[in-house]
């Protein structure tokens, strides 16, 4: 692809999103209807495209974590967007670019040359962030967990009011159902299948019934991705997702350190939960619904996050770490509800009136 494939219309508005119901019950999930390439363009097109509009020069372009990424030395990364969650990749842009103007501690855009905040390329943005100072966070660092959860509660409180997809007060029902058919399926692989078929079975209506406040989420939140600089974080590369908004950390318990360390690394405790849930109540309380709800909440996305867990793992060849006992793990599913009672009770949680 060269560059001037690259230039694109501007107002492109990116992937048509058809809302998921069941039984007409509610509408937080979407389907994405996409024709967007699988290719990413070149690292000379990116260049190339990054001189013309932001007056980058292309030696200062080199590839970095992803085929989506380009280091801009001195300045920060060059992104390729594209829809996610039901947004298109325009507002996905959007959406950073009004959390950093609210003050929450991501990247800011960086204006073209005619102050746009990026260039489409069909359903596919490329934008520019400036590099937040600070190293990516790992086992030596597990004294943030506290400020990670009241960052993560000030970022939910800007993310529930975006106007391309504000959140809802909704009941779990159909978000449960649809998550565990999923780690049913990926569990079924690894014949761990009749692990969450025991779990689903000690769901309860009232489970069901509970009404939280679904809106997007980070949806990759991981030691990797929340940078320490200082006594400050900077959150960085969004993965969003339309889930209720304690589900980043109903996955956090591997996920945290499994992106820093997969063979060293290791499943934080309830106490060290205990202290993001803290910290996120502090600057977005939760309502009596949610603390009711957040067990199952927390179960429901560790068997859904154990199923990936066991991908990841046999992905990446880390071969049997005594680090990650995720079979071991996926066989306790039955005591997650009861592990996350623990949690809130470490916790110490004084619901809001909603």
């Amino acid at each position: 692809m060269v560059a001037s494939e690259m230039k694109g219309d501007k107002s492109a508005s990116g992937a048509t999103c058809l809302p998921y119901k069941i039984a007409s019950r509610c509408d937080y999930h979407f389907i994405l209807k996409s024709t967007a390439l699988v290719e990413f363009p070149s690292q000379e097109a990116v260049a190339d495209a990054l001189s013309r509009y932001w007056g980058i020069a292309p030696e200062a372009v080199s590839p970095w974590k992803s085929p989506r990424i380009f280091r801009i030395e001195g300045c920060g990364i060059a992104r390729i967007g594209f829809p996610r969650a039901g947004l298109t990749s325009v507002q996905l842009v959007e959406l950073v670019d009004r959390l950093h103007a609210a003050g929450c501690p991501v990247p800011a855009i960086v204006p073209t040359s005619d102050g746009d905040l990026f260039i489409a390329l069909g359903q596919k943005t490329l934008s520019v962030e400036q590099e937040l100072p600070g190293d990516g966070c790992s086992s030596a660092d597990l004294d943030v967990l506290f400020e990670v959860g009241r960052t993560l509660g000030k970022l939910y409180s800007v993310m529930y009011e975006f106007e391309h997809m504000p959140g809802q007060i909704l009941p779990l029902g159909d978000w449960i159902d649809l998550t565990l058919r999923k780690a049913e399926t990926w569990a079924a692989e690894r014949h761990h299948d009749e692990d969450v078929r025991a779990f689903r079975s000690q769901i309860r209506n009232d489970h069901r019934n509970f009404r939280v406040r679904f809106g997007l989420v980070h949806g990759d939140l991981r030691a990797p991705n929340v940078l320490k600089h200082g006594q400050s974080l900077g959150i960085i590369d969004f993965n969003c997702k339309y889930d209720p908004q304690l589900s980043d950390i109903g996955k956090i318990r591997n996920k945290w350190l499994m992106g820093s360390d997969k063979r060293h690394g290791r499943p934080l405790t309830i106490l060290e939960i205990a202290e993001v849930l803290k910290g996120y109540h502090q600057t977005r309380p939760l309502t009596m619904d949610e603390v009711d709800s957040f067990p199952v909440i927390w179960a429901v996305n560790q068997a859904w996050r154990l199923a990936q867990d066991l991908r990841i793992l046999e992905k990446h060849d880390v071969g049997p770490v005594t680090n990650w006992p995720i079979s071991e793990q996926m066989s306790d599913l039955p005591q997650a509800i009861k592990m996350g009672e623990e949690i809130l009770q470490v916790a110490s949680i004084d619901p809001i009136e909603f």
